[in-house]
């Protein structure tokens, strides 16, 4: 039996010199090669035990190449020093430098180091374990990762183990076992030893199987694991982005005369913003927060020419200079400048979005690319069904004057054109605005929707928040749940769609959705999502019914 293996592996090793004696040339013409490579085999054996080999041999369905095996191979438990790495041909050659530890199972996780030799398409996950004991260490850990925020099941998050109980240690090493999510969240590590482990969850944005950049998301198991002949429930790890600790200005856009945009690195609560000289050339300054105030639009009128020195402070604390360009022409399609310090073309409005269905009893708005003066209402009126010719009310619904409302009792099915004169706006630079026009159709009781959720078993010492939207968009419905075991409400005159309905465990009482810190062992608010979106079509009533758990 073993002169039968011997001559097993010997064909198999003049396999692999037999493919390694043409030269790598990478094919042309045909379609792109998408397909990674492929693991034929390996000697010795995966997942042989009484290893002692100072090699190990892999062998791929097609020719391949390295890439940073350093940084993207991992070993459990870590073998100091590192293992050489080499390619020949179709093959993959692994050299230990030092003996191996008696009795141990190891696992060599190639993740992302082998891709193939002509589009770089990178092997899949892929572990090489032995053991140079008898048997191989077989307890396993499995559980789901799950995105805090929206309570959506993530694919390709890392789920890091370490036998190092130290807080900072997800920070500085890299884990002693690892594992990677599937398309349903879960994931499943197989061939551990029995010991007491931390246990992490991290969206690594550079591949170094550590939690070290501001951008990267994290989850934590609140204590360390057992792991031993009993086994484990699932773990539930909820990935949450950190609070950025300190504030900064990270980007600054100037795409015409007059504009800028700064965008932090966290919300901000307030703004100031002045020129570092000739300031009686400046006037008119206009600010604008995102939704998430982390963005701040800035309009201004600054008559000078070139580059002009801005200051500009946040939340009373951090002071930036930025250098800004007045550019003499613009490609901005709105207006050109003629003269250095002097606007003389007149300005184009437009509307950021075009819809062409009317909401009953709410105002139809429109946005401007700019702030504006004021609106001159006697040239602006509304055509009903193409005969009478009405003058609506007309005001802006917002602080710096973009976004421009019409208030108009709306009659169900009618169809209308909303008309605005040449000149009926004045924009923050004194322009005037040519003619602009909207079709649109008013909608019928019919066509809207009903929906009526009901949330039983919550705690009534706890708040609540639910919300229904659809797709990515503001919530249609929001509502502060507390002091009841069981809620119920029917939403009416909602615009059809599929809703998204998510209910906050608000711990904190402040009717928003809170982030966890790593530093401070708090994990994020829970999150309920519906599993499935409601689709409601038009003069459907639809109940729902959501149990909470506890």
């Amino acid at each position: 039996m073993r002169n039968f293996f011997w001559y097993t592996i010997v064909g198999f090793v003049l396999l692999l010199f037999g493919t390694s004696c043409a030269n790598q040339v990478a094919p042309t013409g045909g379609p792109k090669d998408v397909t990674p490579p492929k693991v034929l085999g390996s000697y010795p054996l995966n997942k042989s035990t009484n290893f002692k080999e100072s090699k190990v041999r892999i062998l791929f369905d097609e020719y391949v190449v390295l890439d940073n095996p350093a940084q993207q191979v991992v070993i459990s438990p870590p073998m100091v020093p590192f293992p050489s790495f080499r390619v020949k041909g179709k093959e993959l050659i692994i050299e230990f430098q030092d003996s191996l530890r008696s009795n141990t199972t190891y696992t060599i996780n190639i993740t992302a180091a082998v891709k193939d030799l002509t589009e770089s398409n990178v092997l899949p996950d892929f572990q090489y374990v032995f053991s140079t004991g008898d048997y191989l260490d077989s307890f396993i850990v499995t559980g789901r990762v799950v995105e805090a925020e929206k309570g959506e099941l993530i694919e390709g998050v890392l789920v890091l183990l370490y036998d190092v109980l130290e807080d900072s240690v997800v920070y500085k090493e890299k884990p002693y076992y690892f594992g990677r999510t599937n398309k349903d969240g879960s994931f499943r590590i197989e061939n551990l030893k029995g010991g007491k482990y931390k246990v992490f969850a991290v969206k690594d944005e550079n591949f170094n199987l550590k939690y070290d950049l501001p951008n990267e998301k994290i989850a934590f198991w609140p204590d360390p694991i057992s792991v031993s002949e009993v086994p484990l429930p699932p773990l539930e790890l909820r990935l949450f982005q950190e609070e950025v600790k300190s504030l900064q200005l990270i980007e600054t856009f100037t795409s015409s005369r007059g504009f800028n945009q700064f965008i932090y690195s966290m919300p901000i609560k307030k703004v100031d913003i002045k020129p570092l000289l000739d300031t009686a050339n400046f006037s008119g300054s206009l600010i604008e927060y995102n939704v998430s105030r982390d963005t701040i639009s800035h309009w201004y009128l600054y008559n000078t020419n070139g580059r002009s020195i801005l200051l500009v402070t946040a939340n009373d604390t951090l002071t930036d200079s930025v250098s800004v360009k007045s550019p003499l022409f613009t490609n901005d399609s709105l207006y050109k400048i003629g003269k250095p310090g002097l606007l003389t073309a007149s300005s184009k409005m437009k509307r950021s979005t075009a819809p062409d269905v009317l909401e009953l009893d709410r105002p139809f708005e429109f946005e401007l690319n700019r702030p504006a003066q004021k609106v001159d209402d006697s040239k602006v009126y509304v055509l009903e069904d193409t005969i009478n010719a009405v003058v609506p009310t007309v005001y802006f619904a917002d602080s710096v004057k973009r976004k421009v409302a019409i208030g108009f009792s709306w009659k169900p099915g009618s169809h209308y054109k909303i008309v605005f004169l040449d000149s009926a706006i004045i924009d923050s630079y004194g322009l005037k605005s040519d003619s602009i026009g909207f079709e649109v159709i008013a909608r019928k009781p019919e066509d809207y929707g009903a929906v009526t959720i009901t949330v039983d078993s919550l705690e009534p010492s706890q708040q609540y928040l639910l919300e229904a939207r659809i797709g990515d968009a503001m919530p249609v419905v929001v509502e502060v749940i507390t002091g009841t075991t069981k809620f119920s409400k029917k939403y009416e005159k909602l615009v059809p769609g599929a809703y998204k309905v998510r209910i906050v465990r608000d711990a904190n009482f402040n009717k928003q959705w809170d982030t966890g810190s790593y530093n401070q062992s708090r994990q994020p608010e829970r999150v309920y999502m519906h599993p499935t979106p409601i689709d409601l079509k038009p003069n459907w009533e639809i109940e729902v019914e959501i149990e909470m758990e506890k």
